[in-house]
């Protein structure tokens, strides 16, 4: 399985804009079978992508 590491903001104003395209990222990584790294917990870009993989 291949590991991607996510960097972006971790900040709470965000355009939900953003936010839906980084979990759509993140629904696109595991349809791949990519496993995701991130670090901001729920918050932010960053945070956006858990849901979606």
């Amino acid at each position: 399985m291949k590991q991607i590491c996510v960097f972006g903001s971790s900040s709470e104003n965000i355009d939900r804009t953003y936010l839906e395209v980084a979990e759509q990222l993140g629904s696109f990584l595991a349809q791949k079978s990519c496993g995701v790294i991130f670090g901001a917990g729920k918050y932010g870009v960053m945070g956006a992508v858990a849901p979606g993989a």
